[in-house]
């Protein structure tokens, strides 16, 4: 590849190889300049600027300088818009769902109801007074022989005769009676269960 037009002085056939194209095989410079599309620009047609600085090699009378035409960019400014002074609320009406209630209270004191037993600890100073005052005046003498195995809180005295115990006394249940209200029921009631003799229990019904 040669330079077109070299400048004044400078060396006749300059390639990029350094090589001079009489040195060349005109075979291999034929093919490289058949594979190689040359596009030349014209950079005498710009603006003629001083340059501090060449590639090694070139003069800086060789090299000239085109300027861009680009405008400066435009400075950015922040347009605060002020709030309103009264802001519109705007409120939704959501109706509430209606929730269905089935209004079957026999059915709901048909089912049994389940108590968990206490521990001994839980009763009051007052309590436990009451209580032993309530075996001795039942059982007498007798209630020497007996301990309290188990004791279960707010047992209605109307529900008595449907209480069911458990196996290991770890809970009872029973059954509201029908013809009685939940509001009716005597409250503050207490079932004590006794053990005396091997195989003897006793179930003592208290009010503490």
């Amino acid at each position: 590849m040669t330079m077109d037009n070299p400048p004044d002085g400078g060396p006749e056939n300059m390639t990029v190889s350094g090589l001079r194209e009489q040195e060349i095989d005109p075979k291999d410079l034929a093919e490289l300049r058949s594979s190689c599309r040359l596009h030349s620009l014209d950079i005498k047609s710009g603006a003629g600027l001083p340059v501090s600085w060449v590639e090694p090699g070139l003069l800086p009378e060789w090299v000239n300088t085109a300027e861009l035409e680009i405008g400066a960019p435009r400075s950015l400014k922040l347009r605060i818009v002020p709030l309103p002074k009264k802001a519109k609320v705007r409120r939704l009406r959501i109706a509430p769902p209606r929730v269905p209630v089935n209004r079957g209270l026999p059915l709901m004191l048909e089912q049994p109801v389940t108590r968990n037993r206490m521990l001994m600890g839980e009763l009051g100073e007052g309590q436990h007074k009451t209580l032993f005052k309530k075996i001795f005046e039942k059982y007498g003498e007798m209630a020497d022989r007996l301990h309290v195995a188990a004791v279960f809180a707010h047992i209605p005295p109307e529900a008595a005769r449907s209480i069911e115990l458990d196996p290991d006394l770890r809970s009872l249940r029973f059954t509201l009676p029908t013809d009685v209200s939940p509001r009716g029921m005597t409250e503050g009631y207490y079932l004590v269960v006794l053990h005396g003799d091997p195989g003897e229990t006793k179930n003592l019904l208290v009010r503490l």
